[in-house]
This record gives structure tokens, sequence and C-alpha cells, in this order.
């Protein structure tokens, strides 16, 4: 595994795009979404405890109560997961009356000895899952209560003071690229309400 040709990273509805120049993985496709912290083919870490501490890191940074693991939740996020895989597709769930994050990783593609390119999943884990939809901070201006440069209502649902709950899920497309789904109780982005 030599060259890496492209990795690209989409998360949340409005596509958006960070290139990545990460080692590819040999693996399997699969689901790895769990109660309980599983390593899927590709070695990403599923971890429960490790999702909601990088929400909550978010969180502290405004002031705002921590959130809780619901397992609820994360069948919900993992049965739509499940569903998205099966065209590759981001899509909202619209689950009422939960909020949702999406992020999608492309597979790595990378040129193999005899010339071909082939494709392997990245290793993604839960807090670069949960740093993307955080870092759109940037884009979000408080006073104004908007995005500004950028789509920033997923650091908002990540922060919004009323969730408390949030569970999530994980699934490999059949070319290698995977789409994780967190869903929250209470949903966040409230017309007219503030996140904190």
């Amino acid at each position: 595994m030599k060259a890496v040709r492209s990795g690209r990273i989409f998360w949340g509805s409005m596509g958006l795009l960070a290139l990545l120049g990460l080692n590819a993985c040999t693996g399997a496709t699969g689901t790895g979404a769990t109660g309980s912290a599983s390593t899927d083919a590709v070695g990403n870490l599923f971890n429960p405890n490790t999702l909601v501490a990088a929400h909550n890191k978010w969180r502290a940074k405004v002031g705002v109560p921590g959130q809780r693991w619901s397992d609820i939740l994360a069948r919900s996020s993992q049965s739509w997961a499940d569903t998205l895989k099966e065209r590759c597709i981001m899509k909202h769930s619209h689950s009422q009356p939960y909020g949702e994050n999406i992020y999608y990783a492309s597979p790595l593609s990378k040129i193999s000895r005899s010339g071909g390119l082939k494709t392997a999943p990245q290793r993604i884990s839960p807090e670069k899952v949960v740093d993307a939809w955080g870092e759109e901070k940037k884009w979000y201006d408080y006073r104004s209560n908007s995005c500004h440069g950028g789509e920033c209502g997923h650091y908002t649902q990540v922060v919004w003071k009323d969730t408390r709950e949030v569970g999530c899920g994980m699934a490999f497309c059949n070319n290698d690229a995977q789409l994780w789904v967190c869903q929250y109780k209470k949903a966040g982005n409230l017309r007219g309400q503030k996140p904190y």
C-alpha cells in the first residue's frame, strides 16, 4: 500500500469536504455499532463511552451539561446507518423527535503493485467523527445565531443545551465507504433558539 490517491470525508447532509492523507488498511465490510466497545474489520474502535466523551468535550467548552448514552438511540441510529449503506448515500432519517448528525468517509484509493486501483476503508475514530461536527464552530456566530462561511448545524446539535442523550451507529458500504449516524434526544436546532 504505497500510494493513497484520495481519502475524502463528508459530514452531515451539507456535503462538507475535507481531504485526508491516511494510510489505507485492509479489511472487510460490515457493521460496527453495539452497546459496548467493539472493533470492526479495519480497526475502527466503536466505543459508546468514547463517543459520549467526544460530544461532552465540545459541550464543556460552552458550559452545557454532558450527555449520556442511549441504547434506544443507538439502535435507531444503527438501523438508519444500515439503511443508508444499501445505496451508500447521506440522507437524514427525519426520526421525530430526535436530532441527527451523519458522517460519511469515502474509501481510500491506492494503486496496487499490478497498477490497478483498489479501495480500502479508512480508519476512523469516534473522536474524529464528533470533532468533524464540532469544528463547524468556526462558522457559527452566536450573536446572530447563524452560520457564516459554512455549515454549522451539526456543531449546534452537538452542543444543544437541552439535549441529554446520544446514541450512534456505523455501517460500511459495499465500496468500503463508511457512514456514521448519531441521534439526539432532545433534538436541537429549533428555529429562533440559541444552542446554549
